[in-house]
């Protein structure tokens, strides 16, 4: 005899042969699982009650069986996977982790002086009016993302296991967030300032000095002229 059962808590093929093969160990009958739509189609030499093939299932994850009714309609449930665990790996896995992005540098920018009100900018970069560096508007708090530290692309929004490997994930690195940014890019403009004011501070100081050592090397218009440029 044959029978049709939906099978519900599959989220990948490793799921469907996972349960396929906890199916087929029950003696008596042989199992052909699907994944879309979630189906078994058992043969079995005798009948054995649903509640025997549930108990088989239960043991190997959160799965659930139960007899196929002629108007039941199936849909898909998106359930954390089974193969999230480091354990029964005996059977290759196929995962697409959707990528998620690290850092969303697209904001507003506005001007820290308001020189034109209220005015937001797309981009980062300068205020037309002053000059001055733009700031990016405070935006809500970023969430803690984790990875797998051999499989760099998995990237989750919580902890647990990788899908691939089942190792732990580790907490992901934050990214530079654009206060960071504008930071590094102001001591980088502060250091260009320092190398080209201490040789004219220097030069300023040491014309205060009694017998001038610098006249000795050119005549003081020429220092301004240097101190100019």
């Amino acid at each position: 005899m044959t029978h049709t059962y939906t099978i519900s808590g599959m989220t990948c093929d490793g799921c469907r042969t996972k349960v396929e093969k906890t199916l087929n160990a029950v003696e008596g009958i042989k199992a052909k699982v699907s994944l879309d739509p979630p189906l078994a189609t058992i043969t079995m030499e005798n009948h054995i009650a649903t509640e025997e093939l549930q108990e088989a299932l239960t043991a190997v994850g959160k799965y659930t069986i139960e007899m196929t009714q002629t108007t039941h309609s199936h849909e898909k449930k998106t359930e954390k996977s089974c193969c999230s665990t480091a354990e029964n790996h005996d059977h290759k896995h196929d995962h697409k982790t959707t990528a998620v992005p690290h850092n969303d540098a697209g904001g507003k920018y506005y001007c820290p002086m308001h020189c034109e009100g209220d005015k937001m900018y797309d981009k980062a970069g300068d205020c037309p009016v002053c000059g001055m560096h733009l700031v990016q508007e405070p935006a809500a708090a970023q969430v803690q993302q984790y990875t797998c530290s051999m499989h760099p692309e998995v990237i989750t929004n919580a902890p647990g296991s990788c899908p691939i490997c089942g190792m732990d994930l580790v907490p992901l690195e934050p990214s530079d967030s654009e206060d960071q940014k504008t930071y590094k890019d102001l001591v980088k403009k502060m250091k260009i300032s320092v190398v080209f004011t201490v040789p004219i501070f220097a030069i300023a100081m040491i014309e205060m000095v009694h017998n001038n050592p610098l006249l000795q090397l050119m005549d003081a218009s020429k220092w301004n002229w240097v101190q100019l440029i």
